[in-house]
């Protein structure tokens, strides 16, 4: 006949409840190790000199330093006159230079009895007063030999302006010819009248 141990039929439960709570807390640990492990990580970063961006410009000027090339108060019919200019680019992108006529008016049509020539060319240095003379002048070639009312239609923007003259860099020249002409056969109605214009050279980049 076998007898049981009354003792140790009490011990069993302890034995499986200490089993179950070393279970939960190995799960416990094993969560805890892989939250770690989750955040580690191993990095590594390179990083270049500092970036910079800068504008190039576009700059002109001429030799009458926006002074007008012509004033005449009273013009004859048949008289004429002419006047040089030197513009000069300093910018340090390369463009292209056109001139055209701005705010073109004048009463009695006078603009329509006034030929403007305008011509390209090379003229010897300027002056001590930083004027240049048209003795010397070589044309190279002319840009506009109509009335000044049919320039000042014609060119009144960079985009229809005449000459395209193509630029690289800074300290380039270009020399200029102005002729006026009233014509002799104009009408007893342009007396005491008037007209005037300003020329515009404008560079822009290409």
């Amino acid at each position: 006949m076998t007898t049981s141990d009354p003792s140790s039929a009490a011990r069993r439960p302890r034995r499986r409840g200490l089993a179950g709570l070393l279970g939960v807390a190995g799960v416990l640990v094993a969560s805890t190790m892989v939250w770690k492990a989750s955040t580690a990580a191993f990095t590594a970063t390179t990083t270049n000199g500092v970036n910079t961006f800068s504008t190039g410009t576009v700059t002109l000027t001429d030799s009458d330093t926006s002074a007008a090339m012509f004033t005449v108060p009273v013009l004859t019919p048949g008289g004429s006159g002419t006047a040089c200019i030197r513009v000069t680019y300093n910018g340090s992108l390369a463009s292209t230079v056109k001139l055209y006529t701005s705010g073109l008016t004048a009463t009695n049509s006078l603009d329509s009895y006034l030929t403007m020539k305008v011509e390209q060319g090379a003229t010897a240095p300027a002056n001590a007063a930083g004027n240049f003379s048209c003795a010397n002048f070589t044309p190279a070639g002319t840009l506009n030999n109509t009335t000044l009312a049919a320039f000042g239609a014609a060119s009144t923007a960079w985009s229809n302006g005449v000459d395209a003259w193509a630029v690289t860099g800074a300290a380039q020249t270009r020399d200029y010819r102005f002729t006026y002409t009233f014509s002799a056969g104009a009408p007893d109605s342009v007396q005491n009248s008037s007209a005037s214009v300003s020329f515009v050279w404008e560079a822009q980049s290409n």
